[in-house]
């Protein structure tokens, strides 16, 4: 229990904790009124004479940047260069970290379905999966690794051909221009962390995508599935459920695509990273605003002195006095707070 209160009680620290999603934001509050017995509202958490506010923002991508890298030059020639790899066969893409909480194995077991589910795409689809190296100085994560290029392996030596590889893998960091060519010219997003705070890939993917757009499909436990709520959304441990994703987005109409992908990239533009530092500091000015309508103004001589006189000139006199928290401490059992 100790250091579940020394975490609240840093967090409370602050005048403003900000959160992702709505439910990051109760989750919080709630813990604060169930382990300090803090008294909590909505958005707000009295600590001692404190008011601390708690709010929701959901962090936003320089869109601006994604969208118009797409025409760069550089942008081009990578995409070029990904014609001429890819042929005619449409493209699946993800990026990620190497960590567990990326769903890295869910989705190559997914997409393994898919290839046994849906045989009419093999041949016509290429699932390119980036993994960004990161504690390569960890067992665990080098066990995983390993894990991770063994399915790799088998998938493609169950399913490939001399012409033709499902998985292409990469083990390695992308620079910007490689990373939004890959966004422009995937018809399929793949993103299915089991568990995330947001999830910028995602927001990346949709901001790059002009011409001829492709489909995002978004794990439902990754915090940007409460914004982007039109893209397919799945459950990232349900190989099945990937699968069934990957079919519905190919076969996706292109009109559909279109006012999909319209009315998230409305949504990006509007709370883009800009809009989320002005949201923030906004709230952290009210929150100072309220915090100095709630200050109290302690008793000086000069107050006492004047209450006093007043008291003493008044013809008709009472007292008001508070009594639990002012006469006698707090008590946790009413019966015990005796004066």
């Amino acid at each position: 229990r100790g250091w579940r209160e020394a975490l609240l009680r840093g967090i409370l620290g602050a005048d403003l904790a900000g959160f992702h999603t709505f439910d990051y934001t109760q989750y919080f509050l709630k813990a604060v009124g169930r382990t300090l017995g803090l008294e909590t509202t909505m958005n707000s958490v009295i600590v001692e004479d404190r008011f601390v506010g708690a709010e929701t923002f959901p962090l936003g991508i320089d869109y601006a940047r994604f969208s118009e890298a797409a025409k760069n030059k550089e942008v081009q020639r990578e995409r070029e260069n990904l014609d001429r790899l890819l042929g005619k066969n449409k493209l699946i893409f993800s990026v990620d970290r190497l960590d567990y909480s990326k769903g890295l194995l869910h989705r190559l077991l997914g997409f393994e379905h898919f290839l046994e589910k849906y045989p009419r795409w093999r041949h016509r689809i290429v699932f390119n999966m980036v993994v960004i190296p990161s504690r390569e100085s960890v067992g665990p994560y080098q066990d995983m690794k390993r894990e991770i290029e063994a399915t790799v392996g088998r998938i493609n030596g169950k399913y490939g051909s001399m012409r033709w590889q499902p998985v292409a893998y990469e083990y390695r960091s992308l620079s910007f221009n490689e990373m939004v060519a890959l966004y422009n010219h995937s018809n399929v997003g793949l993103i299915t962390p089991i568990r995330d705070g947001m999830n910028l890939v995602a927001k990346e993917y949709l901001a790059c995508q002009r011409t001829d757009p492709g489909v995002l499909i978004l794990s439902e436990m990754a915090g940007a599935a409460a914004e982007l709520s039109e893209a397919i959304l799945i459950n990232p441990t349900d190989t099945g459920e990937i699968a069934d994703a990957i079919a519905k987005a190919l076969d996706m109409p292109a009109a559909e695509r279109q006012a999909v992908l319209e009315r998230m990239q409305r949504r990006l533009r509007t709370y883009d990273v800009l809009a989320w530092v002005r949201d923030f500091f906004d709230t952290m000015d009210r929150v100072k605003q309220e915090q100095h309508v709630l200050e109290v103004r302690l008793v000086s001589r000069a107050i006492e002195s004047q209450i006093a006189q007043s008291y003493r000139n008044a013809t008709r006199r009472i007292i008001f006095l508070d009594y639990d928290g002012t006469l006698v401490p707090f008590s946790r059992f009413p019966e015990t707070a005796v004066p």
